[in-house]
């Protein structure tokens, strides 16, 4: 057996987006009773906007922020956005840490997995990202 440790950027070992973000950008809305609910196809227009809170922002039409009830200032959307933002992340960051992402099919039989810690218990080496930075884990497989 090969063992090896990968530096995983965010997308490369498992596929976030389809199976992450977008459930977690839905679940936010869903959350705040946002009359907003993107598919795989209007979410991959969305990855066409660098950023989740930019790609939130352009839902602030006029019609959504009416509709929703939002703020219509631009302090008030701002701290609107870093409200749904938060939580949008920390629903990822537990979609990631249950698992629930699964592994990319083009990885073939390589099998990415937690790293053990000391005692037999699993645990997920993070590292924090600054903010304009992709998302990095520390990820064991077995090849």
């Amino acid at each position: 057996m090969v063992r090896a440790l990968i530096f995983d950027c965010d997308g490369v070992l498992a596929d976030t987006e389809r199976y992450g973000h977008l459930p977690a950008f839905n679940q936010t809305f869903a959350e705040f009773h946002l009359t907003a609910h993107w598919s795989e196809e209007e979410y991959g227009e969305k990855l066409k906007i660098s950023g989740g809170k930019e790609r939130m922002a352009s839902l602030l039409t006029d019609s959504f922020v009416r509709q929703n009830h939002l703020p219509t200032d631009q302090e008030g959307q701002r701290q609107t956005l870093a409200e749904w933002h938060k939580r949008k992340t920390a629903i990822y960051t537990d979609l990631v840490a249950a698992g629930r992402l699964p592994g990319r099919a083009e990885l073939g039989h390589a099998r990415p997995r937690r790293l053990s810690g000391g005692h037999g218990h699993r645990r997920r080496a993070r590292v924090d990202r600054p903010p304009v930075a992709p998302a990095a884990t520390l990820t064991s497989v077995e090849l």
